[in-house]
């Protein structure tokens, strides 16, 4: 007993004495914001509507948290996990709501969780779900499951991503319930090389078979190349992409479209002192005049790009799923397409005040390739804001836009409820505060 005490004892003086295991490092970064919007009107027709003679106006004051956390609990392995709160409108989430299921509940959207290893010969395999997307981000843009393997090789850097993208049809909880007959597969391989000291070389080839609905399965193939710029304070980018598939039984008759689209995007920016220059474009083949015909080379869209303005695409302070770009546009599955097509042009100039503030123009173009397709109108609409960027910190600042939209019949015919001919113009305004950390 004497002997196994003691024993017991030393066990104890050896163990406090040894060092402890190395901590996991552990990293938080993250995005707060608030945002305040108005508008004069939700569409480009300002007749009054009978139910509501005060008219149309949009305003809507919201806040969003997107924090994220990468954990390391080893020298080669990485767990990821990013949760967004938000967009919680003030006039409709209820942070006292405890009911999930109520529509009044705050928003919660888990939009990132996956792990990484690092295998020998500096092959990084990364699983679960991730953000994916092509060179240019027109094709593909999404949250999605996959398994990814990146790794370089001299100057050359590869990619390949095997997942699913999410769609709705049914899937049971349990394995007898669910299958691989109706989902969305993707395959992605990429290589990047350095072919100058200044420029990158992009090489994109994505497939897409869409089989959720039984007889009408979409297989889709996207080749992409590019390039990237980047010389002391001048930067620019260009890629073009083509696509060709098939869209089983789309065409009248149930019989097959053949599909053949093209898709270009290209920009170039410049700062020189407090100055700051930038132009863009992006182009997406329009389909022919007629529907449902054997044929169709309308671009299967992300609804992702570079542009800088915020109504004609994406408002990057906050995407609300409202821009024109994905309006005038029919969904199938993930991607949007538009049979009108799309020609996007934007410039900017900004002018640094002060360390702090900084003043931006916007000034943007939007344009159909196929006006018979868009009610016969060529122009989706012209579009103004002036964004005054106001940092207070490094990490956190004030902003305040100021926007001006001339509409065109292009869009008019699908956003107007009443007079879809309709173009009055638009104004509104965004006061927003962003912390980031």
């Amino acid at each position: 007993m004497k002997i196994f005490l003691g024993l017991l004892s030393l066990l104890s003086v050896l163990l406090l004495a040894a060092p402890p295991a190395p901590a996991a490092d552990l990293t938080a970064h993250g995005l707060f914001s608030t945002n305040v919007l108005f508008r004069t009107d939700s569409d480009f027709d300002h007749s009054a509507p009978v139910y509501d003679a005060k008219g149309q106006t949009v305003g809507q004051a919201a806040t969003l948290f997107r924090p994220d956390f990468l954990w390391t609990p080893a020298q080669h392995l990485q767990v990821f996990y990013q949760v967004e709160l938000g967009w919680n409108a003030w006039a409709r989430n209820n942070p006292d709501q405890g009911f999930a299921g109520d529509q009044s509940a705050m928003l919660l959207k888990h939009r990132e969780l996956w792990a990484s290893v690092m295998l020998p010969g500096k092959v990084l395999v990364k699983t679960g779900y991730q953000y994916l997307q092509d060179p240019s981000g027109v094709y593909l843009a999404h949250w999605a499951g996959a398994v990814s393997l990146t790794t370089t090789r001299g100057l050359w850097a590869f990619e390949a991503a095997l997942g699913q993208l999410p769609d709705d049809s049914y899937e049971g909880l349990v394995q007898g319930q669910t299958g691989f007959t109706r989902d969305v597969f993707f395959l992605n391989l990429g290589a990047s090389r350095k072919i100058h000291n200044s420029l990158d070389l992009d090489l994109f080839l994505g497939g897409m078979g869409d089989y959720t609905r039984a007889g009408r399965s979409v297989q889709l193939a996207t080749l992409e190349a590019g390039f990237r710029y980047k010389h002391g304070n001048t930067r620019g980018q260009f890629h073009a992409l083509t696509q060709a598939g098939v869209l089983e039984g789309y065409a009248v008759g149930g019989a097959n479209r053949y599909h053949g689209a093209l898709a270009v995007q290209g920009g170039v920016s410049r700062r020189s002192g407090p100055v700051y220059l930038s132009a863009g474009a992006l182009l997406l083949s329009p389909d022919d005049d007629e529907e449902g015909d054997n044929g169709n080379s309308a671009f299967f869209y992300s609804g992702k790009n570079r542009s800088p303005s915020l109504i004609l695409s994406e408002d990057e302070l906050r995407d609300r799923y409202d821009n024109l770009d994905e309006r005038v546009s029919q969904t199938l599955g993930s991607f949007f397409v538009n049979r009108a097509g799309l020609l996007l042009l934007d410039a900017s100039v900004g002018y640094s005040l002060t360390p702090r503030i900084s003043p931006v123009l916007v000034l943007a173009g939007g344009f159909s390739l196929n006006p018979e397709n868009s009610g016969g109108g060529r122009l989706l609409g012209l579009e103004s804001d002036l964004v005054v960027d106001f940092a207070v910190l490094d990490q956190a600042s004030f902003l305040a836009v100021a926007q001006v939209f001339l509409p065109g019949e292009a869009s008019s015919v699908f956003v107007n409820e009443a007079h879809p001919f309709s173009t009055d113009p638009v104004a509104g305004f965004q006061a927003a505060f962003a912390a980031r950390f």
